[in-house]
């Protein structure tokens, strides 16, 4: 009995942000512009601990001029997962004005366990993080020292 109480706060804390998630926090996202070279992506901004979290995971498809940016106010050694991707994306890896480094097509994990996921770690501190459709990269050319350009609407 006195495990009763904790376990029905967790349920019900647990229910409201997967209703949150899933109702309420895709619109939420701020839009904006990132330009490699000619190329440009329409994305949305990842600037705060629980949308970059989120990230894309439970999204279905990613057009071809579409992405997210994960924006950080410092450059350090990032790591990402593939937690709840349903797509197969490419990872560019950007500090200042610059791509450093990328990560070409990875691909979802359904059913592996949170703590076994594939990590992949920027080759170098970063500011921000592109996810864009996996393939695009190389399709469009994109390359390590590419100039990159962020507009935030």
């Amino acid at each position: 009995m006195k495990y009763l109480i904790p376990i029905i706060i967790l349920g019900i804390l647990s229910g409201t942000f997967i209703v949150y998630k899933n109702f309420f926090w895709k619109s939420e996202y701020r839009k904006g512009m990132v330009a490699i070279g000619d190329n440009s992506f329409r994305v949305d901004i990842a600037d705060d601990p629980l949308k970059r979290a989120l990230g894309l995971s439970g999204r279905d498809a990613l057009g071809p001029d579409e992405g997210m940016i994960f924006t950080f106010g410092s450059s350090l050694t990032r790591v990402f997962w593939m937690q709840d991707m349903r797509i197969p994306i490419d990872i560019l890896w950007i500090n200042g004005s610059q791509v450093v480094g990328m990560e070409k097509g990875a691909l979802p994990e359904p059913g592996v366990p949170s703590a076994r996921l594939k990590r992949y770690h920027s080759p170098a501190p970063v500011q921000s993080v592109l996810e864009i459709a996996a393939g695009r990269a190389s399709e469009l050319g994109i390359q390590t020292g590419d100039k990159v350009s962020v507009r935030f609407e």
